[in-house]
């Protein structure tokens, strides 16, 4: 199956992949933001019309929240383990790790759906319309705003799990999980919920387009920004931030 691809900058163009771990899926269904692809047979294909309805409804929520412009259509292939994701992205950029979902500039996304794992929600669809916006070099920042819209993790909202963290001092600071090494080093079952819940905060704080214009966007240390923007130190911000939790 052929896929359009960013061929490497933010600003290049786009290249055609054959890729034949994707063979497999050759049932199409579209609806009015997304083309889905699927097994014939498959539970993605069983559930399709309760997929394209939730979709569509995290699309709508994800360009209410964010008004970044999106005009392409996201395309959905459903795989039906974490291996056969892994697969795919082996073929396509040399990373085989088993996963439940990725998401491809500028409109792909490699989607687990089976009995147990339901891979779809506004997490993957996010990281595509805010890409299209700007691609911060901090994965706590991309991964917070695609939590943010998420809003939770495993059914349990984001600020609850960073709540419990702190409580049972499992909690990391923000401003530590700013700098990707340490991020990567964190179990992502408290990562994740930290940089939604931490978006969520300063969403709340400045609004969604000031957190967009004057966090997200520019590049630099996220303690710098904040100290500006916020007219505070990084010890105050996360003392204040633990305490809205």
């Amino acid at each position: 199956m052929q896929i359009h691809v960013h061929s490497g900058a933010p600003d290049a163009g786009l290249k055609t992949v054959e890729l034949r771990s994707l063979d497999c899926c050759s049932q199409t269904f579209e609806s009015e933001h997304y083309v889905f692809h699927c097994k014939p047979g498959s539970k993605a294909e069983t559930e399709i019309e309760s997929i394209c309805a939730y979709q569509e409804a995290c699309f709508s929520h994800i360009l209410k929240t964010l008004a970044i412009p999106f005009s392409d259509r996201i395309h959905y292939y459903f795989l039906e383990s974490p291996k056969e994701a892994g697969a795919v992205l082996e073929e396509l950029c040399g990373d085989g790790t088993p996963t439940n979902g990725a998401a491809v500039r500028p409109h792909s996304v490699f989607a687990v759906y089976n009995d147990e794992i339901k891979g779809i929600g506004a997490h993957e669809d996010t990281h595509l319309v805010s890409y299209a916006f700007c691609i911060p070099e901090s994965a706590f920042l991309r991964e917070g705003l695609a939590m943010f819209l998420d809003e939770t993790w495993w059914g349990r909202p984001n600020r609850e799990w960073a709540r419990d963290f702190v409580a049972a001092g499992s909690y990391r600071s923000v401003f530590a999980l700013d700098a990707d090494v340490v991020f990567f080093s964190v179990p992502c079952e408290i990562t994740y919920p930290i940089a939604g819940a931490f978006t969520q905060y300063l969403a709340e704080q400045i609004g969604v387009r000031n957190y967009l214009e004057r966090v997200y966007r520019p590049q630099g240390a996220l303690s710098e920004k904040l100290r500006v923007l916020l007219h505070a130190e990084p010890d105050a911000i996360e003392r204040d931030f633990k305490a809205w939790l």
